[in-house]
């Protein structure tokens, strides 16, 4: 799936001589900034710019200029992050900067990018590590390559590295269901999942059946995880919709993983509730090994083992020499992205496994 713009997206490659730059602006945290639509404006807020963007209802944006404001010249190009929490969520085409004392910047989306962006953002924890230090104005990222082309490898080529992942489950890639299904992540609580697994660098599809609805799926290197979204659980006595999804989950989950039955992974089961679960169920799912999330104001939250299991550091394994060699890939400092033939060999990645 190509990320560029097309069929007459206003953001198309400017055919100036000037070079351009690429920065990534911090905009989205709820600040002075806005986005425009054909007939509204929409705040600087994240989870309001995802559901427009899904849409394809953003057209311009603008924002402050903090730092950087000498520097920034039309065409330049835009990363829009939204926090560690989010990532990079979108890309525009600089039209204008102006305004003094208190300079701002007026660019064009890129919709098609931003649309792939706003479902399936590139990390905010591979951005740190590349970046380190916060920023609260636009960070260029010449002084990054890295990073730069990191981000370019991510709309262009991320979802041919899923495709050969998940080939042997059968199933297709987010970003291929996506493209014809734009409501799949509507829900937030399922949009941060899809987060989550990518931070782990799992290749993510989607399973649909026509009973019982549509379930993520993650393929990491030894872990397989299957997902889906659940309406309900607030009550001490789950409904029968609620336990029948709960088994549903467990029997693909189990049937997926026969798929790999020759690569010794680990099978677990997520599921992601779009309120705040009841303590008795988050219990009941924990104790099964099974992990619990939700949304709780505009946050996604975790279940305490849940949280044990997914955030706590585990130390990287070194290659044996009988090991096949880590293929070059792009470099965010620690963790990997791989598989990907296309990416520049003069930036290479470390490998991290995920046991």
């Amino acid at each position: 799936m190509n990320g560029r713009g097309g069929n007459g997206d206003e953001s198309a490659v400017p055919t100036s001589s000037a070079p351009m730059h690429h920065w990534l602006y911090p905009m989205l945290a709820g600040g002075p900034g806005h986005f425009e639509g054909s007939d509204r404006r929409y705040r600087a807020d994240f989870e309001v710019y995802r559901r427009a963007a899904m849409a394809g209802r953003i057209l311009r944006g603008e924002g402050p200029l903090a730092a950087g404001f000498r520097s920034i010249r039309e065409h330049d190009v835009l990363w829009l992050f939204a926090g560690v929490d989010a990532g990079v969520v979108g890309r525009g085409t600089v039209r204008e900067v102006f305004g003094r004392p208190e300079p701002r910047v007026r660019f064009t989306l890129d919709r098609a990018t931003s649309r792939i962006l706003a479902q399936d953002p590139l990390p905010g924890a591979l951005v740190r590590r590349s970046l380190p230090r916060p920023s609260h104005g636009p960070t260029p990222l010449a002084e990054h390559a890295g990073l730069a082309e990191g981000l370019d490898w991510w709309v262009e080529l991320l979802d041919d590295r899923d495709q050969r992942r998940l080939a042997p489950l059968g199933v297709p890639t987010l970003r291929q269901v996506i493209a014809r299904r734009t409501s799949l992540l509507a829900d937030p609580s399922l949009a941060g999942l899809v987060r989550t697994l990518r931070s782990f660098d799992f290749a993510v599809g989607v399973h649909t059946e026509r009973t019982s609805g549509s379930y993520l799926v993650g393929l990491g290197e030894h872990r397989l995880v299957v997902g889906c979204l659940i309406r309900g659980g607030q009550s001490v006595q789950p409904t029968p919709t609620v336990l029948r999804t709960i088994a549903s989950v467990g029997w693909r989950a189990w049937s997926l993983k026969e798929h790999l039955s020759d690569a010794p992974v680990e099978a677990n089961q997520w599921f992601a509730f779009s309120r705040v679960p009841h303590p008795h169920l988050v219990r009941f799912l924990e104790e099964g090994d099974h992990s619990v999330s939700w949304l709780q104001g505009g946050q996604m939250e975790l279940g305490p083992r849940t949280r044990l299991r997914w955030l706590t550091p585990k130390p990287l394994r070194r290659s044996s020499a009988a090991t096949k060699p880590t293929p070059t890939v792009v470099k965010f400092d620690t963790t990997l992205i791989e598989d990907t033939p296309a990416v520049p060999e003069s930036v290479s990645f470390r490998r991290r496994r995920i046991d």
